[in-house]
């Protein structure tokens, strides 16, 4: 950027360009269906939004719309009623502009999630308030009601903290293992989502680590060059694509990813060749698979 700011500006511009416009170069996943040029579906985001979302958050969206609409007796400011416009259009907005690309993943659409937990927040808080709003004659009503409100006010909110808290808990340390239960959870995700981004490879280097002169091995692997080859002690195929027939020969063991089957790379009938043979080792992560080992030798 310093010796060069116009190729540099270039680059970055026109490859962002490129990615839009040209879709991903490998094949992608989505909604049971493969998608060889990018994924055309408009759904995609909505629906990988409400796959990767919590229960309280949709709660507290819906009862902000509800509070919303409520308008004669919405306990908020207007500062906090310009606020939430601000973060639900840059939502709103944010999601438009990225399904115009042809280049869908999931990640893309990171920058909405705080926004809409925000307004989640403040659709909770705003409907908890109505349970504390004092009477018309400004002093606090004396019902039995009324004396409960506040207790369970800030009973509900912390279980919704709770909760929060506990889905995160559940899927420790591989956070994006996470998938919405409303929706089917783990076990309906690989019927819709593209699953893995190279957790479980961690695992399955370290299984590999532990077999005899482990460091003599050759292993061909999915997402080599990092989320395997950075904890494997021995020598790991560096290629982005696990492998012709014709590599097979060279390698002590294979691994093979969960998207891999999904995305029938880098080929269906490679694939076939595994269909009906037992893995020495699968890896899984809360009840869903990730990695397959098979032993070559």
């Amino acid at each position: 950027m310093w010796v060069n700011p116009v190729h540099a500006l270039g680059q970055i511009f026109g490859g962002a360009a490129s990615y839009a416009s040209e879709g991903h170069e490998s094949i992608t996943f989505f909604n049971g269906a493969i998608y060889a040029s990018g994924i055309s579906d408009w759904r995609f985001y909505p629906v990988s939004y409400l796959w990767r979302t919590t229960l309280p958050v949709l709660i507290g969206l819906i009862l902000l719309v509800i509070t919303s609409i409520w308008r004669g007796r919405f306990p908020a400011t207007p500062e906090q009623r310009l606020t939430a416009l601000h973060l639900a259009l840059f939502a709103v907005l944010f999601t438009i502009f990225m399904t115009s690309g042809a280049k869908k993943f999931d990640r893309y659409i990171l920058p909405v999630f705080a926004p809409l937990d925000i307004l989640a927040g403040l659709g909770l808080v705003t409907f908890l308030k109505l349970n504390l709003l004092r009477a018309p004659g400004g002093e606090p009503t004396k019902t039995a009601a009324f004396r409960w409100a506040r207790p369970s006010s800030f009973a509900l909110l912390a279980t919704a903290l709770l909760f929060q808290t506990f889905s995160a808990q559940q899927v420790f340390p591989y956070y994006f293992n996470y998938y919405n239960p409303l929706l089917g959870g783990a076990s309906r995700a690989p019927q819709v989502m593209m699953i893995g981004w190279g957790e479980g490879l961690d695992q399955a280097a370290r299984y590999l680590n532990a077999q005899p002169d482990a460091a003599k091995l050759k292993v061909a692997s999915w997402y080599p060059d990092g989320p395997f080859s950075y904890l494997f002690v021995g020598e790991t195929s560096l290629k982005d694509l696990p492998i012709s027939a014709e590599d097979l020969p060279k390698a002590d063991y294979l691994v093979l990813y969960t998207h891999q089957w999904q995305r029938q790379l880098p080929s269906q009938g490679f694939l076939a060749n595994f269909k009906n043979i037992t893995p020495e080792k699968i890896v899984t992560i809360g009840n869903l698979e990730y990695a397959r080992i098979y032993r070559l030798r």
